[in-house]
């Protein structure tokens, strides 16, 4: 949803042909480009890991120079296809966890988080992928906290699944000014957002209580950056001082050439 709406408002994510085809239980598209799934899939196989299961240790800047240069040269081959673009971006929830390999090659870069509630995260996983519940809240956790050690010194915004069913075109506007986009555009997230697209709802009301008390807790400081980021009409760059869902919009990293 978030990386559709970005793309209609003039983010360059790729060629078509390289994008992740659509599927029934998703016929708007996963607007995400292979080529970055891949090389993530690459980075995390050789950290001894994979997307449903993020490697022990966390992975680091210095990797780029050490057991993960291989996959370097891909990398800087996909960005260079990039080149002449003013905005560009791609999206893939693994960014949670490999953003320090590509903070490497692209220092300057800015990351877009969108926050679902993890209980709605855990039903789309189980659906999509058969796993248990507490399996799906488990990644939760350690993706978002992964994000969130891995965004210090990064400029990022922040925003909420839900802001888009309250208010779409509002929040589209907070984001593309973010970005330095014409919030003209915003306009068309109206087209883009629809109730019928949102396959597991979780209410307001449904109690955070049921929970993990790690996992509500660390939900509550991310909409928390978020509402306060709003109110002050600005998104500031965010630290990771506080401690997606694979299958739903998660990170998105753009970047100005």
């Amino acid at each position: 949803m978030l990386a559709h709406l970005l793309f209609r408002c003039g983010v360059e994510l790729g060629k078509n042909s390289d994008m992740m085809p659509a599927k029934p239980d998703n016929v708007d598209g996963f607007w995400e480009n292979l080529k970055f799934v891949t090389i993530n899939d690459g980075i995390l196989a050789e950290s001894a890991g994979g997307w449903d299961l993020p490697p022990k240790r966390p992975i680091e800047r210095d990797c780029v120079d050490n057991h993960l240069q291989h996959l370097v040269d891909d990398a800087k081959m996909l960005i260079r296809e990039f080149q002449g673009f003013k905005v560009w971006g791609w999206k893939d929830p693994r960014n949670c966890l490999t953003l320090p390999f590509w903070s490497k090659l692209l220092p300057e870069l800015t990351v877009v988080l969108i926050v679902r509630h993890p209980a709605e995260v855990a039903l789309s996983l189980t659906a999509r992928n058969g796993v248990s519940r507490m399996f799906g809240l488990n990644l939760w956790r350690t993706y978002y906290e992964a994000i969130f050690r891995n965004l210090s010194g990064h400029r990022a915004i922040i925003t909420r699944y839900d802001a888009f069913f309250d208010d779409p075109v509002r929040e589209a506007e907070r984001i593309l000014d973010f970005l330095g986009l014409p919030t003209t555009d915003a306009e068309c997230a109206r087209q883009i957002v629809s109730n019928e697209a949102r396959h597991h709802r979780q209410s307001r009301q449904d109690s955070l209580s049921n929970l993990p008390i790690e996992i509500s807790e660390l939900y509550r400081s991310l909409i928390t950056e978020e509402i306060l980021a709003s109110q002050k009409k600005i998104a500031d760059p965010i630290s990771a001082a506080a401690t997606t869902d694979p299958a739903a919009e998660w990170s998105m990293q753009t970047r100005r050439c």
